[in-house]
């Protein structure tokens, strides 16, 4: 895996960065005591409802999430389809982010395994109508927080392709004195 080194003069906006400064702020290992605020299906006709990724054993419908204050943090055992931000839907030409939980407090969450994905592997989404789209991971990596805020493959302008950026805690790097894990995985797949 490689770290994330150049920032790349691709920006839409520069409230990319505010968005992923804090980056699943909420993987503290510990379930959070605040209340979270309730997602929503993403139900309109042609809109995906659920996303697959039989390399990790993750199956699941896609949760409406806005992230509040720059920061995203799905609840728990939820795949976060992150609204806002110029971010596309997943299926959609453009980038959309889809964020999970490594752990609930000591459980796996839904992304417990997104570290293990490689090169290659298959990631399907499927629309309420029925139509999918294929996609391959095509690079991951570990990459702090303030990396993943600046990284252009998550939060630049894409208008030419179907991409996916999959989005979890770093279970491996330790905590930030904040309690939050120190880093983030990150697994980029684009559409054939």
């Amino acid at each position: 895996m490689d770290r994330l080194n150049g920032f790349g003069a691709r920006w839409r906006r520069p409230v990319f960065i505010a968005l992923a400064v804090a980056v699943l702020g909420g993987c503290s290992g510990e379930s959070s005591k605040a209340p979270r605020s309730t997602p929503t299906s993403v139900t309109a006709t042609g809109v995906p409802m659920t996303m697959s990724a039989p390399t990790i054993n993750v199956s699941g419908p896609l949760k409406e999430t806005v992230a509040k204050d720059g920061v995203v943090n799905p609840p728990t055992m939820t795949l976060a389809w992150v609204n806002g931000y110029e971010r596309v839907r997943p299926g959609d030409v453009g980038t959309a982010v889809i964020a999970g939980h490594v752990v609930d407090g000591t459980k796996p969450d839904i992304f417990a395994n997104l570290d293990k994905v490689t090169e290659g592997d298959p990631i399907t989404v499927v629309d309420a109508a029925g139509k999918s789209w294929t996609y391959t991971v095509t690079r991951t990596r570990i990459a702090t927080k303030k990396d993943v805020s600046h990284d252009p493959d998550v939060w630049g302008q894409n208008d030419s392709v179907r991409r996916i950026a999959l989005i979890t805690c770093d279970d491996d790097d330790g905590f930030r004195a904040d309690g939050h894990r120190v880093a983030n995985f990150v697994a980029i797949a684009e559409a054939a």
